[in-house]
């Protein structure tokens, strides 16, 4: 039996289940509390859906509270499943839930499709490690619009100031390899070479498109076909998340 707080005990529309807001339980019987009266009577009110129209008095108070902790344990429940597909550490999820918490109280989550919203908040969670996770795998594995996904996580990275420090470019380098089946031990000190020349405007791109190309020129470099055509070696190793005119601007400095 749960001992949740009578006033934690919240109506999950969307699951169709009752939980505890305070620690995600779900509830299969009625929770023992003292206050039962106080309890019945909030859980046979009905939710909102529209929270603008209902939101009067202290009645529409009290069903903005409801709406919101419900709507914040679903999404619970959907970061826990996202983190699995995704094989990302506990600390992640666990960071993951602080920033849910978060963009529950400051109320960031109305209006936002669920599993976009997750995703953006499981990527600020692992940035926020400089752990590496690229963003449009991400996106493929969990299914979400890119686009708005993207949206989401700098409104909530702005919204609620955190810090999101990028994994150093070497360590894209060994992803894409990876992903490319190029032995980057092969190119490496190549690779190294290049950043290390690289000026500041092209080393402002996004840490995955530098990579990228700096992986795609040095591996052309090392097989002696550094006058070759950049996009059809790029879709044959395929990694076209790289806009050509990196791929240029860093050949022009190896």
């Amino acid at each position: 039996m749960s001992r949740c707080p009578s006033d934690k005990v919240v109506f999950d529309a969307e699951a169709n289940i009752y939980v505890c807001a305070e620690t995600g339980e779900v509830l299969d019987e009625r929770p023992i509390v003292e206050d039962a009266g106080k309890l019945k009577e909030d859980a046979e009110s009905p939710i909102p859906v529209n929270i603008a129209v209902h939101d009067y008095g202290i009645g529409g108070e009290v069903s903005h509270l409801k709406y919101s902790e419900a709507r914040v344990v679903t999404l619970h429940h959907v970061l826990g499943d996202m983190v699995r597909v995704l094989g990302l550490p506990e600390y992640v999820h666990e960071e993951a839930s602080r920033i849910l918490r978060l963009v529950g109280k400051k109320g960031l989550s109305y209006g936002r499709k669920k599993e976009e919203l997750v995703a953006s908040i499981i990527y600020a969670s692992a940035r926020s490690y400089g752990l590496l996770v690229s963003f449009n795998e991400m996106c493929r594995k969990l299914r979400v619009d890119k686009k708005m996904t993207w949206q989401f996580y700098k409104s909530i990275a702005r919204g609620l100031g955190l810090k999101q420090p990028s994994p150093p470019i070497q360590e894209y380098v060994r992803l894409y390899a990876t992903r490319a089946g190029i032995k980057v031990e092969e190119v490496w000190s190549i690779t190294v070479s290049l950043i290390q020349r690289l000026p500041p405007d092209i080393k402002a791109n996004s840490p995955s498109i530098v990579a990228q190309a700096v992986l795609l020129i040095a591996s052309l470099i090392k097989k002696g076909m550094d006058g070759c055509d950049v996009s059809g070696f790029m879709a044959e190793k395929g990694l076209d998340y790289c806009p050509p005119s990196v791929c240029e601007e860093v050949r022009e400095h190896a």
